[in-house]
Parts: structure tokens; C-alpha cells; sequence
């Protein structure tokens, strides 16, 4: 069954996701940009601490640097 462009980004639900070795967000950037805000992003980690304060910054303060 093949599924229509964009129904995710028409969705009334929501997903929620963790970006591991988040850097700056380049992976959550893109799922709530091009997919819109069906996507709640709710745990990212990264080692890189100015990395994740960059993160932090553009999505809320969720991006730990812990092992």
C-alpha cells in the first residue's frame, strides 16, 4: 500500500524521539522542519559539551553530555 506524501506532516498524533550523539541537532532539526511538529524531541545526549549547550539552546534543555 503506498502512502501519501505528507501524512505524517498531517498527523494528529505526536512521536516522541532521542537524538543520540545529538551535536547540534542536526537529526531533530530535520524531523521537525520538514515533518513539521509531529515529532516532540524529549531526550538527546552528546560528549561534546559546547555541542550540547548549542543543542540546549535551539530545543529546549534536554541534551545531557553523560557517559
Amino acid at each position: 500500500m503506498a502512502r501519501k506524501k505528507g501524512m505524517l506532516k498531517d498527523s494528529h498524533k505526536t512521536y516522541r524521539i532521542v537524538d543520540l550523539f545529538a551535536g547540534a541537532g542536526g537529526l531533530t532539526l530535520g524531523f521537525t522542519q520538514m515533518l513539521g511538529h509531529v515529532f516532540t524531541p524529549v531526550w538527546a545526549d552528546d560528549f561534546n559539551l559546547y555541542a550540547a549547550g548549542t543543542y540546549n539552546a535551539n530545543f529546549g534543555e534536554h541534551c545531557t553530555t553523560d557517559d
